[in-house]
């Protein structure tokens, strides 16, 4: 079976085996059985379609007797690139302690440095709860990781990692949101009434034209920190929707058959001029309803907050703006 002991997984020790792109697939599938690792490919046909792709390398530690035979990590190559890497960790994400042999490993691919952030993130999480479990102070920098701050914490499983959850469950937010924001806590409003000219952070429902009155505020949460309002603002327009194609088929951006569907539509138009464009992420959590709204009782409500629907064009510019 899988190694579930806190001691059989800090052993990390181990090797790396290849199967090769359209070898028999019974040996990588016999390596799987009985581990419980979750993966898939410890189906027969799964893994033959899988090997019919690409190469599969797995990692596997030693059991109690030395022997190479646990599976810990997986990678899935789709021809020549990196299609997935799987752990034994819940929702397949690596497991806590495995984090620096994947890195590692795939820094032996040409596209391994796209999975970087994701080893990264998973290696500074661990040690954030390893902290957190010897009820160590954390710092501004460790609390804005933690709360998502500038950027999400990425893993290799399918969901978010559930450790995330596990140590906000452990802390305070509200005790920690001033030393995260750098601010005194005087200087959060918890609601519209508590906006002062000082106030550098808003946790509280959304009121009418808050994002022209708070315009120039850095944090905007509903409620700390799942409640997060994401705004940007980048350049559309001076573009016609052939250069825009162009341009993600440059940057081999893959353009599913809906959004070509939407390219090709006659209400998508462009701007001859470049103009910058302000955008809010929303959720219709966000918004306040106490019951399920309709569409037009969203399109009202955001219409009350002072914001419009984007033009088509945001679309394609977003995805060229944000290519990562």
């Amino acid at each position: 079976m899988t190694p579930a002991s806190q001691e059989q997984l800090t052993n990390a020790q181990g090797k790396w085996k290849k199967y090769n792109r359209g070898s028999d697939h019974m040996p990588l599938v016999k390596s799987l059985q009985g581990h419980g690792t979750g993966w898939c490919t410890a189906g027969e046909s799964t893994a033959k379609t899988q090997l019919e792709g690409g190469d599969f390398y797995v990692f596997y530690s030693l059991d109690p007797q030395g022997q190479p035979i646990v599976p810990r990590a997986a990678i899935r190559m789709q021809e020549n690139n990196i299609a997935e890497v799987r752990g034994i960790g819940p929702d397949q994400n690596l497991d806590p302690y495995i984090g620096k042999v994947v890195q590692d490993k795939m820094a032996e691919f040409p596209d391994g440095n796209l999975y970087e952030k994701k080893s990264q993130d998973m290696q500074r999480l661990t040690a954030l709860e390893n902290k957190i479990k010897k009820n160590q102070e954390l710092t501004r920098n460790e609390l804005r990781f933690l709360y998502e701050i500038d950027a999400t914490i990425q893993g290799f499983g399918y969901k978010t990692d559930p450790r995330i959850a596990e140590l906000r469950g452990l802390r305070d937010p509200n005790a920690d949101a001033p030393i995260a924001f750098d601010c005194e806590p005087v200087q959060i409003a918890w609601g519209q009434d508590e906006v002062k000219e000082n106030t550098k952070a808003y946790i509280g429902p959304l009121f009418p034209n808050i994002f022209q009155k708070l315009k120039h505020m850095e944090y905007i949460y509903t409620k700390f920190p799942e409640g997060k309002i994401a705004r940007s603002t980048i350049e559309i327009g001076g573009k016609t929707k052939a250069e825009l194609e162009q341009e993600m088929t440059k940057q081999n951006i893959k353009v599913s058959d809906y959004a070509k569907f939407m390219l090709d539509s006659k209400d998508f138009v462009t701007a001859k001029k470049p103009d910058p464009a302000d955008l809010v992420q929303l959720k219709v959590g966000d918004l306040g309803f106490s019951n399920t709204p309709t569409t037009d009782e969203i399109y009202r409500k955001i219409q009350e907050l002072g914001l419009e629907l984007c033009p088509a064009e945001v679309g394609p510019h977003y995805r060229l703006a944000y290519a990562d």
